[in-house]
């Protein structure tokens, strides 16, 4: 996904006539490794153990079922603060930038 966003990026926003392959080739490896690897163990298995309660609501049939089982609607909304309000700006942002900065030495 990156490697497609990083190329169309250069082609249609800013207008490059041939990629850059330097800077492809670090946002490809930011996208496997960060946004594929980490993303995953955080989001899938770190965030599965910090709010298990929070896969019920998917699991529910309908939304008034989902509603009534506040243990899964609390840790939905923590799960969602955390990458939100956490993950995010202390963690990606900062990785991403740092990346950003690397590949254009």
């Amino acid at each position: 996904k990156t490697c497609a966003a990083d190329a169309i990026t250069q082609y249609y926003i800013e207008g490059k006539e041939a990629l850059d392959w330097h800077r492809l080739t670090f946002f490809t490896a930011f996208g496997l490794t960060y946004l594929g690897a980490f993303q995953y163990a955080l989001y899938v298995k770190a965030f599965g153990r910090l709010f298990p309660h929070a896969s019920r609501f998917a699991d529910s049939a309908d939304l008034s079922s989902r509603l009534r089982d506040m243990l899964a609607v609390r840790d939905l909304a923590l799960q969602v603060a955390a990458g939100n309000f956490i993950h995010i700006p202390f963690i990606f942002l900062p990785s991403f930038y740092a990346m950003q900065e690397i590949s254009e030495r």
